[in-house]
């Protein structure tokens, strides 16, 4: 598969066609013994990605909806991706949780919106 011949042939992995060859590198994986867990990072990193380029783009109001009516569990609030120390960082450079912003959203949480599309 794809994985053999990039290591034994570094110069590919710029040929490397990510949504057809992960599709079957991630089929290939599954077939091999131990393969769980670089399957499990590899899908711990993919959510990591998607998740810290959408922290990047959310506005201050999007992070405070979120902050408050997100449940837990969610990856961004999980300790096993750290997305918490992305997230914290980013909603403090926004200046948190002000007092205007908690007003505005509410605490109501029958009407969030999609918190998963922010």
């Amino acid at each position: 598969m794809i994985v053999r011949e990039i290591l034994q042939n570094p110069n590919l992995a710029d040929d490397f066609d990510f949504f057809n060859d992960y599709k079957d590198t991630m089929a290939w994986l599954k077939r091999c013994p131990g393969a769980g867990e670089i399957v499990a990072k590899l899908k711990r990193a993919e959510v990591i990605d998607r998740w810290t380029e959408k922290i990047r783009v959310m506005s201050h109001h999007d992070m405070a909806r979120f902050f408050r009516f997100t449940p837990s569990g969610h990856p961004v609030f999980d300790d096993k991706y750290s997305l918490y120390k992305i997230f914290g960082k980013r909603f403090e450079e926004l200046r948190g949780m002000t007092a205007a912003i908690s007003k505005q959203i509410g605490h109501d949480a029958t009407n969030p919106g999609d918190i998963n599309d922010v």
